[in-house]
Protein backbone atom coordinates (compact mmCIF):
# COMPACT_ATOMS: atom_id res chain seq x y z
CA UNK A 1 0.00 0.00 0.00
CA UNK A 2 1.72 3.05 -0.93
CA UNK A 3 1.46 6.73 0.88
CA UNK A 4 -0.06 9.60 -0.50
CA UNK A 5 3.34 11.45 -1.92
CA UNK A 6 2.50 14.53 0.52
CA UNK A 7 2.99 12.35 3.88
CA UNK A 8 6.80 11.68 3.38
CA UNK A 9 7.62 15.50 2.35
CA UNK A 10 5.83 16.32 5.55
CA UNK A 11 7.51 13.94 7.64
CA UNK A 12 10.68 14.82 6.74
CA UNK A 13 9.84 18.70 7.16
CA UNK A 14 8.91 17.61 10.65
CA UNK A 15 12.57 15.56 11.53
CA UNK A 16 14.33 18.19 9.85
CA UNK A 17 12.38 20.20 13.19
CA UNK A 18 13.52 17.73 15.42
CA UNK A 19 10.72 15.61 15.54
CA UNK A 20 9.50 12.25 14.40
CA UNK A 21 6.30 11.42 12.93
CA UNK A 22 4.80 8.15 12.87
CA UNK A 23 1.64 6.82 11.37
CA UNK A 24 -0.90 4.58 13.87
CA UNK A 25 -3.89 3.07 14.11
CA UNK A 26 -5.93 1.62 11.00
CA UNK A 27 -3.23 2.52 8.35
CA UNK A 28 -0.59 0.15 9.69
CA UNK A 29 -3.03 -2.23 10.72
CA UNK A 30 -4.36 -2.36 7.28
CA UNK A 31 -1.15 -2.31 5.51
CA UNK A 32 -0.04 -5.57 7.78
CA UNK A 33 -3.65 -7.24 6.36
CA UNK A 34 -3.41 -6.28 2.80
CA UNK A 35 -6.21 -3.98 2.83
CA UNK A 36 -6.39 -0.54 1.51
CA UNK A 37 -7.05 2.20 4.12
CA UNK A 38 -7.05 6.01 3.47
CA UNK A 39 -6.99 6.75 7.79
CA UNK A 40 -3.55 8.05 8.05
CA UNK A 41 -3.50 9.63 11.53
CA UNK A 42 0.14 10.53 12.73
CA UNK A 43 1.67 10.98 16.51
CA UNK A 44 4.73 13.37 16.40
CA UNK A 45 7.02 12.95 19.21
CA UNK A 46 9.82 16.17 19.87
CA UNK A 47 8.00 18.98 19.17
CA UNK A 48 5.87 21.47 21.22
CA UNK A 49 2.08 22.18 19.76
CA UNK A 50 2.81 25.35 18.58
CA UNK A 51 5.72 24.69 16.68
CA UNK A 52 3.73 21.40 15.48
CA UNK A 53 1.30 23.65 14.39
CA UNK A 54 3.65 26.52 12.82
CA UNK A 55 5.39 23.46 10.88
CA UNK A 56 2.02 21.96 9.38
CA UNK A 57 0.52 25.12 8.02
CA UNK A 58 3.54 25.26 5.55
CA UNK A 59 1.68 22.10 3.96
CA UNK A 60 -1.75 22.79 4.65
CA UNK A 61 -4.58 24.23 6.62
CA UNK A 62 -3.99 23.30 10.16
CA UNK A 63 -5.92 23.77 13.36
CA UNK A 64 -6.26 22.62 16.72
CA UNK A 65 -9.48 20.52 17.45
CA UNK A 66 -8.43 18.89 20.96
CA UNK A 67 -5.85 21.87 22.29
CA UNK A 68 -5.95 20.11 25.86
CA UNK A 69 -5.44 16.50 24.23
CA UNK A 70 -2.64 17.61 21.69
CA UNK A 71 -4.93 16.97 18.74
CA UNK A 72 -4.50 18.65 15.55
CA UNK A 73 -6.43 18.68 11.90
CA UNK A 74 -4.72 19.05 8.35
CA UNK A 75 -6.40 19.68 5.40
CA UNK A 76 -3.60 18.91 2.67
CA UNK A 77 -3.53 17.58 -0.98
CA UNK A 78 -7.29 16.15 -0.64
CA UNK A 79 -6.63 15.04 2.97
CA UNK A 80 -7.68 15.80 6.06
CA UNK A 81 -5.15 14.39 8.70
CA UNK A 82 -5.48 14.07 12.17
CA UNK A 83 -1.92 14.96 14.03
CA UNK A 84 -1.56 14.24 17.56
CA UNK A 85 0.74 14.90 20.24
CA UNK A 86 1.87 11.81 22.87
CA UNK A 87 -0.09 11.82 25.57
CA UNK A 88 0.36 10.66 29.21
CA UNK A 89 -3.52 10.13 30.52
CA UNK A 90 -3.18 13.68 32.11
CA UNK A 91 -1.76 16.40 29.02
CA UNK A 92 -0.03 16.45 25.75
CA UNK A 93 3.89 15.45 26.47
CA UNK A 94 5.55 15.51 23.01
CA UNK A 95 8.62 13.92 25.04
CA UNK A 96 6.98 11.10 26.63
CA UNK A 97 8.61 8.14 25.58
CA UNK A 98 7.34 5.92 22.78
CA UNK A 99 7.04 2.78 25.16
CA UNK A 100 4.56 4.89 27.11
CA UNK A 101 2.65 6.41 24.65
CA UNK A 102 1.94 2.96 23.07
CA UNK A 103 -0.03 2.24 26.14
CA UNK A 104 -2.70 4.49 25.44
CA UNK A 105 -3.79 2.39 22.66
CA UNK A 106 -6.71 0.41 22.66
CA UNK A 107 -5.75 -2.99 20.87
CA UNK A 108 -2.63 -4.33 20.43
CA UNK A 109 -3.01 -4.67 16.53
CA UNK A 110 -4.07 -0.23 16.79
CA UNK A 111 -0.36 0.16 18.56
CA UNK A 112 1.84 -0.21 16.11
CA UNK A 113 3.76 2.75 14.78
CA UNK A 114 5.06 2.65 11.32
CA UNK A 115 8.17 4.95 10.42
CA UNK A 116 7.19 6.62 6.80
CA UNK A 117 11.37 7.98 6.74
CA UNK A 118 12.66 4.40 6.56
CA UNK A 119 9.80 2.32 6.29
CA UNK A 120 9.60 0.23 9.60
CA UNK A 121 7.23 -0.83 11.72
CA UNK A 122 7.69 -0.91 15.41
CA UNK A 123 5.90 -3.33 17.44
CA UNK A 124 6.19 -2.57 21.23
CA UNK A 125 2.98 -4.82 21.81
CA UNK A 126 2.93 -8.01 19.94
CA UNK A 127 0.26 -6.64 17.40
CA UNK A 128 1.76 -8.44 14.42
CA UNK A 129 1.64 -11.52 16.37
CA UNK A 130 -2.22 -10.86 16.69
CA UNK A 131 -2.85 -9.67 13.21
CA UNK A 132 -1.09 -13.44 12.13
CA UNK A 133 -3.25 -15.11 14.43
CA UNK A 134 -6.47 -13.45 13.68
CA UNK A 135 -7.08 -12.36 17.52
CA UNK A 136 -7.74 -9.23 19.06
CA UNK A 137 -6.07 -8.07 22.77
CA UNK A 138 -6.36 -4.97 24.49
CA UNK A 139 -2.68 -3.29 25.09
CA UNK A 140 -3.27 -3.45 28.95
CA UNK A 141 -5.88 -3.54 31.48
CA UNK A 142 -6.59 -0.34 31.58
CA UNK A 143 -7.18 -0.33 27.71
CA UNK A 144 -10.95 -0.48 27.81
CA UNK A 145 -11.47 1.23 31.29
CA UNK A 146 -9.71 4.36 29.09
CA UNK A 147 -12.69 4.86 27.38
CA UNK A 148 -15.58 2.24 27.08
CA UNK A 149 -16.41 2.64 23.91
CA UNK A 150 -13.58 0.69 23.08
CA UNK A 151 -15.60 -2.01 23.95
CA UNK A 152 -17.69 -1.63 20.98
CA UNK A 153 -15.13 -0.55 18.65
CA UNK A 154 -13.18 -4.28 19.32
CA UNK A 155 -16.33 -6.15 18.73
CA UNK A 156 -16.50 -3.46 15.41
CA UNK A 157 -13.17 -4.77 14.32
CA UNK A 158 -13.56 -8.59 14.96
CA UNK A 159 -16.49 -8.47 12.23
CA UNK A 160 -15.03 -6.13 9.66
CA UNK A 161 -11.51 -7.72 9.87
CA UNK A 162 -12.63 -11.30 10.74
CA UNK A 163 -11.10 -11.44 13.54
CA UNK A 164 -11.89 -13.32 17.32
CA UNK A 165 -11.51 -12.10 20.68
CA UNK A 166 -9.22 -13.17 23.13
CA UNK A 167 -10.72 -14.46 26.51
CA UNK A 168 -9.17 -11.85 28.34
CA UNK A 169 -10.54 -8.62 26.46
CA UNK A 170 -14.00 -10.68 25.99
CA UNK A 171 -13.90 -10.51 29.88
CA UNK A 172 -12.94 -7.02 30.14
CA UNK A 173 -16.24 -5.92 28.07
CA UNK A 174 -18.96 -7.84 29.62
CA UNK A 175 -17.99 -5.93 32.46
CA UNK A 176 -17.67 -2.57 30.74
CA UNK A 177 -20.52 0.51 30.98
CA UNK A 178 -21.87 2.53 28.32
CA UNK A 179 -23.94 4.80 30.59
CA UNK A 180 -21.20 7.60 30.46
CA UNK A 181 -21.15 7.43 26.74
CA UNK A 182 -22.54 9.79 24.17
CA UNK A 183 -25.11 7.53 22.39
CA UNK A 184 -24.30 9.25 19.08
CA UNK A 185 -20.70 7.23 20.17
CA UNK A 186 -22.54 4.49 20.64
CA UNK A 187 -24.99 4.63 17.47
CA UNK A 188 -22.07 5.15 15.72
CA UNK A 189 -20.39 1.99 16.11
CA UNK A 190 -23.40 0.09 15.65
CA UNK A 191 -23.85 1.82 12.62
CA UNK A 192 -20.50 0.24 11.27
CA UNK A 193 -21.48 -3.25 12.52
CA UNK A 194 -24.52 -3.43 10.60
CA UNK A 195 -22.49 -2.03 7.87
CA UNK A 196 -19.76 -5.10 7.71
CA UNK A 197 -19.49 -8.01 5.94
CA UNK A 198 -20.48 -9.80 8.51
CA UNK A 199 -23.40 -8.18 10.89
CA UNK A 200 -24.87 -10.95 12.16
CA UNK A 201 -21.67 -12.00 13.93
CA UNK A 202 -21.30 -8.51 15.34
CA UNK A 203 -24.86 -9.10 16.93
CA UNK A 204 -23.64 -12.10 18.33
CA UNK A 205 -20.36 -10.48 20.21
CA UNK A 206 -22.63 -7.79 21.08
CA UNK A 207 -25.31 -9.74 23.33
CA UNK A 208 -22.79 -12.17 24.28
CA UNK A 209 -20.28 -9.51 26.02
CA UNK A 210 -23.56 -8.18 27.50
CA UNK A 211 -23.02 -4.85 25.86
CA UNK A 212 -26.42 -5.35 23.64
CA UNK A 213 -28.42 -6.21 26.91
CA UNK A 214 -26.95 -2.58 28.15
CA UNK A 215 -28.27 -1.06 24.57
CA UNK A 216 -31.19 -2.81 23.58
CA UNK A 217 -32.36 -4.59 26.99
CA UNK A 218 -35.67 -5.81 25.80
CA UNK A 219 -34.33 -8.10 22.85
CA UNK A 220 -33.40 -11.73 23.25
CA UNK A 221 -29.69 -11.42 21.59
CA UNK A 222 -29.43 -14.77 20.41
CA UNK A 223 -32.83 -14.74 18.74
CA UNK A 224 -32.02 -11.51 17.12
CA UNK A 225 -28.42 -12.74 16.03
CA UNK A 226 -29.74 -16.09 14.58
CA UNK A 227 -32.35 -13.43 12.32
CA UNK A 228 -29.90 -11.52 10.99
CA UNK A 229 -28.19 -14.54 10.13
CA UNK A 230 -30.66 -15.81 8.07
CA UNK A 231 -31.29 -12.36 6.15
CA UNK A 232 -27.81 -11.32 5.60
CA UNK A 233 -27.00 -13.94 2.35
CA UNK A 234 -30.10 -11.82 0.66
CA UNK A 235 -28.96 -8.16 1.47
CA UNK A 236 -27.29 -8.07 -2.06
CA UNK A 237 -30.81 -8.15 -3.36
CA UNK A 238 -31.04 -4.62 -1.69
CA UNK A 239 -29.17 -2.13 -3.99
CA UNK A 240 -28.85 0.69 -1.54
CA UNK A 241 -27.13 0.36 1.68
CA UNK A 242 -29.75 2.78 3.54
CA UNK A 243 -32.51 0.05 2.59
CA UNK A 244 -30.22 -2.54 3.60
CA UNK A 245 -29.08 -1.41 7.06
CA UNK A 246 -32.96 -0.61 7.61
CA UNK A 247 -33.53 -3.83 7.36
CA UNK A 248 -30.59 -5.13 9.35
CA UNK A 249 -32.43 -2.55 12.18
CA UNK A 250 -35.90 -4.01 11.61
CA UNK A 251 -34.58 -7.53 11.68
CA UNK A 252 -32.63 -6.56 14.56
CA UNK A 253 -35.50 -5.14 16.88
CA UNK A 254 -38.30 -7.78 15.25
CA UNK A 255 -38.98 -8.28 18.78
CA UNK A 256 -39.68 -4.45 20.47
CA UNK A 257 -43.33 -3.27 19.52
CA UNK A 258 -42.04 -0.15 18.98
CA UNK A 259 -38.50 -0.18 17.76
CA UNK A 260 -38.60 3.13 16.33
CA UNK A 261 -38.96 4.95 19.62
CA UNK A 262 -35.92 2.35 21.17
CA UNK A 263 -33.71 3.72 17.76
CA UNK A 264 -34.82 7.38 18.50
CA UNK A 265 -33.58 7.32 22.47
CA UNK A 266 -30.27 6.54 20.43
CA UNK A 267 -30.61 9.44 18.25
CA UNK A 268 -31.37 7.32 15.28
CA UNK A 269 -34.64 8.78 13.57
CA UNK A 270 -34.12 8.94 9.59
CA UNK A 271 -31.44 6.93 7.33
CA UNK A 272 -30.99 8.96 4.26
CA UNK A 273 -33.96 10.11 4.79
CA UNK A 274 -36.05 7.32 5.41
CA UNK A 275 -38.50 8.07 8.12
CA UNK A 276 -37.71 4.63 10.78
CA UNK A 277 -41.21 5.43 12.51
CA UNK A 278 -43.10 4.32 9.34
CA UNK A 279 -40.71 2.01 8.14
CA UNK A 280 -39.76 -0.38 10.85
CA UNK A 281 -43.72 -0.95 12.28
CA UNK A 282 -44.50 -2.16 8.73
CA UNK A 283 -41.24 -4.33 8.77
CA UNK A 284 -43.07 -6.28 11.61
CA UNK A 285 -46.25 -7.40 9.06
CA UNK A 286 -43.36 -9.90 7.20
CA UNK A 287 -43.42 -12.06 10.25
CA UNK A 288 -47.01 -13.18 9.29
CA UNK A 289 -48.25 -13.91 5.60
CA UNK A 290 -48.90 -11.09 3.06
CA UNK A 291 -51.44 -11.15 0.51
CA UNK A 292 -51.81 -9.32 -2.54
CA UNK A 293 -54.04 -6.60 -0.96
CA UNK A 294 -51.94 -6.11 2.11
CA UNK A 295 -49.05 -6.20 -0.13
CA UNK A 296 -49.65 -3.86 -2.97
CA UNK A 297 -50.64 -1.57 0.35
CA UNK A 298 -47.50 -1.90 2.23
CA UNK A 299 -46.22 -0.63 -0.63
CA UNK A 300 -47.24 2.53 -0.03
CA UNK A 301 -45.01 2.91 3.12
CA UNK A 302 -41.63 1.46 2.11
CA UNK A 303 -40.09 -0.71 -0.40
CA UNK A 304 -41.90 -4.13 -0.56
CA UNK A 305 -38.45 -6.28 -0.96
CA UNK A 306 -37.61 -5.73 2.44
CA UNK A 307 -40.57 -7.01 3.93
CA UNK A 308 -40.42 -9.98 1.26
CA UNK A 309 -36.15 -10.87 1.88
CA UNK A 310 -37.29 -10.92 5.72
CA UNK A 311 -40.24 -12.82 5.25
CA UNK A 312 -39.04 -15.31 3.48
CA UNK A 313 -35.33 -15.60 5.11
CA UNK A 314 -36.68 -16.04 8.60
CA UNK A 315 -38.63 -18.92 7.17
CA UNK A 316 -35.23 -20.22 5.34
CA UNK A 317 -37.21 -19.86 2.18
CA UNK A 318 -35.52 -18.73 -1.41
CA UNK A 319 -36.97 -14.65 -1.60
CA UNK A 320 -37.12 -14.88 -5.26
CA UNK A 321 -40.62 -16.60 -5.74
CA UNK A 322 -41.68 -13.83 -3.73
CA UNK A 323 -39.88 -10.68 -5.67
CA UNK A 324 -41.95 -12.20 -8.54
CA UNK A 325 -44.98 -11.99 -7.09
CA UNK A 326 -43.98 -8.46 -6.05
CA UNK A 327 -43.18 -8.10 -9.78
CA UNK A 328 -46.53 -9.46 -11.26
CA UNK A 329 -48.74 -7.36 -8.78
CA UNK A 330 -46.87 -4.34 -10.09
CA UNK A 331 -45.09 -3.01 -6.64
CA UNK A 332 -41.38 -4.42 -7.00
CA UNK A 333 -39.93 -1.21 -7.92
CA UNK A 334 -42.48 1.35 -5.42
CA UNK A 335 -45.93 1.42 -5.37
CA UNK A 336 -48.84 1.47 -7.30
CA UNK A 337 -49.84 4.38 -9.55
CA UNK A 338 -52.00 7.50 -8.60
CA UNK A 339 -54.77 6.84 -11.02
CA UNK A 340 -56.74 9.83 -9.93
CA UNK A 341 -55.79 13.17 -8.75
CA UNK A 342 -57.91 16.23 -7.53
CA UNK A 343 -57.82 17.71 -10.76
CA UNK A 344 -59.54 14.73 -12.43
CA UNK A 345 -62.14 14.65 -9.35
CA UNK A 346 -62.78 18.17 -9.97
CA UNK A 347 -63.82 17.56 -14.00
CA UNK A 348 -66.01 14.96 -12.28
CA UNK A 349 -68.01 18.23 -10.42
CA UNK A 350 -66.67 17.01 -7.41
CA UNK A 351 -65.56 20.11 -5.08
CA UNK A 352 -62.30 20.33 -2.79
CA UNK A 353 -62.31 19.38 0.51
CA UNK A 354 -62.92 15.78 2.66
CA UNK A 355 -65.48 14.62 0.26
CA UNK A 356 -62.56 14.62 -2.49
CA UNK A 357 -60.29 13.13 -0.08
CA UNK A 358 -62.75 10.16 1.24
CA UNK A 359 -62.90 9.06 -2.66
CA UNK A 360 -59.13 8.94 -3.12
CA UNK A 361 -59.03 7.17 -0.44
CA UNK A 362 -61.39 4.21 -1.05
CA UNK A 363 -60.20 4.41 -4.82
CA UNK A 364 -56.80 3.69 -3.23
CA UNK A 365 -57.65 0.96 -1.14
CA UNK A 366 -59.61 -0.71 -4.26
CA UNK A 367 -56.22 -0.80 -6.00
CA UNK A 368 -55.02 -2.70 -3.37
CA UNK A 369 -57.36 -5.09 -3.28
CA UNK A 370 -56.64 -5.55 -7.37
CA UNK A 371 -59.90 -3.94 -8.28
CA UNK A 372 -59.27 -1.37 -9.86
CA UNK A 373 -55.82 -0.98 -12.01
CA UNK A 374 -56.65 1.83 -14.70
CA UNK A 375 -57.74 5.73 -15.61
CA UNK A 376 -60.70 4.42 -17.29
CA UNK A 377 -61.56 2.13 -14.14
CA UNK A 378 -60.55 4.80 -11.70
CA UNK A 379 -62.98 7.42 -12.95
CA UNK A 380 -65.70 4.64 -13.61
CA UNK A 381 -64.92 3.92 -10.17
CA UNK A 382 -65.34 7.50 -8.76
CA UNK A 383 -69.24 7.98 -10.83
CA UNK A 384 -70.03 5.52 -9.00
CA UNK A 385 -69.19 6.91 -6.27
CA UNK A 386 -70.58 9.72 -6.72
CA UNK A 387 -73.83 8.29 -7.58
CA UNK A 388 -73.99 6.25 -4.23
CA UNK A 389 -72.78 8.22 -1.74
CA UNK A 390 -74.88 11.80 -2.50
Amino acid sequence: MKLPPAILPLCQDLANAGGHAYIVGGWVRDLHLGLPSKDIDLEVFGLEQERLLEILRRHGKAHAVGKSFGVLKLRIAGMELDIALPFDGQAPDPYLPLERAVLRRDLRCNALYYDPLNSETLDLTGGLQDLGQGILRAVSEQSLPQDPLRALRALRFACTKGMSLDPEISAQIRVTSLAEVAPERVLGELRKVLGSVDPAKGLSLLHSTKLGTQIFPAVDGQAAAARVALVQPHLKLLAQAAHRESLLWGTWLLDLPRPAESLAAWGLHKINGIPLNRWLPALRTAVGPLSDSELRCLADTLPVLLPLVLHHALRAEDPAPGLLRAQRLGVAEGPLPTLLGGADLGALGVPSGPGMGQILKALRESQWAGQVSTHKQAQAFASIWLQTHP
